[in-house]
């Protein structure tokens, strides 16, 4: 059971890494695309999109050793 249980933590990291990192760099890049688009065509009515969706590559690799440094810490209490 114990190794289900980590195959399927590391595939769900590696979902979220790859969220944080790939596809939300994607749609940062499209907002700030079409924030020139509705300035270039002066569309004054359209609400201005939030360019920081994603996240750095600084910042992921920080989360990566926070979440292990919490899970061995929590291990490491319980006994394991």
């Amino acid at each position: 059971m114990a190794s289900a249980a980590f195959s399927v933590s590391a595939v769900f990291s590696l979902i979220v890494i790859y969220d944080a990192y790939r596809l939300r760099g994607e749609v940062q890049k499209h907002a700030q695309v079409l924030n020139r688009l509705r300035a270039t065509l002066e569309l004054k009515d359209e609400a201005v999109l939030n360019e920081m969706v994603g996240h750095s590559l600084a910042e992921i690799l920080w989360g990566i050793v926070y979440g292990l440094s919490v899970t061995s810490v929590v291990l490491l209490t319980l006994g394991f």
